[in-house]
């Protein structure tokens, strides 16, 4: 077993490798992270072409992601502003203290900390085809020992390269058996969390009738009786995300 944090790290990326989905991926980054005070972790595409299409993956917090979509904190997040002016890694206090923020960033890290996440580590990542990822550290107290540092940075850009290879590998790949589509495990996922089909519809911005339909398809492709069958055998498979609750 690991004993060290370089161990630790490099036994990651060998896993990493191995990883055959998203969820699979993100869970190994967690279950690396979490011990040095991270408790949740994300990647979103930022720059360049990705960013259309809003890619992201990991263990995030989901009540916090959806609060900061619905307010539009993306152009007031004085973070990303830090990343942008010229740091590509750092501690959230650390860019703070080098780039003073507004009103509104003010506003941003305030609800961070209401939602738990007083503390936090984040740097951009480039990808081979010119975008960036956002990676993204939450938590109250993170561990700010120099090699934790360091293992940060660097498993933060395998996490990256690894899950930007396995989202470009569902692109023109028929399914499989056990497969679903990316918005069927956004279905799913939310079912997962305890959401009523409506709720679902409208975080998605569909009909709850697409919704149902989605379900009826889902339980087919799994061979499931039921909603929560599904739920289970995608959770056993890795194909969806442990959920994840503010305090």
């Amino acid at each position: 077993m690991p004993n060290t944090i370089a161990e630790e790290t490099f036994s990651f990326a060998k896993k990493a490798k191995e990883c055959v989905t998203v969820p699979e991926l993100a869970r190994c980054f967690q279950d690396l992270i979490q011990p040095y005070g991270v408790v949740a972790s994300s990647a979103w595409a930022v720059i360049g072409g990705d960013s259309k299409i809003r890619r992201g993956f990991g263990e995030w917090p989901a009540e916090w992601a959806r609060h900061y979509a619905q307010n539009n904190y993306f152009d007031s997040d004085p973070i990303f502003a830090a990343l942008l002016k010229g740091h590509d890694a750092g501690y959230w206090d650390e860019q703070l203290a080098d780039f003073p923020t507004d009103e509104a960033g003010e506003r941003v890290m305030a609800d961070a900390r209401r939602f738990g996440y007083a503390d936090g580590y984040s740097r951009l990542v480039p990808t081979l085809n010119g975008s960036y990822y956002l990676v993204s550290l939450y938590g109250q107290k993170i561990d700010r020992s120099p090699d934790v540092r360091i293992m940060f940075d660097f498993a933060s850009t395998r996490f990256v390269q690894e899950g930007a290879l396995l989202l470009n590998r569902r692109v023109g790949v028929p399914l499989k058996d056990h497969d679903l589509t990316p918005r069927q495990l956004e279905v799913l996922q939310y079912k997962a969390e305890g959401r009523t089909d409506k709720e679902a519809a409208e975080l998605l911005s569909i009909s709850v009738k697409a919704v149902e339909g989605h379900l009826t398809k889902i339980r087919k492709q799994l061979d499931a009786r039921s909603t929560s069958q599904a739920i289970s055998i995608a959770r056993g498979k890795g194909m969806i995300s442990r959920t994840i609750k503010t305090k």
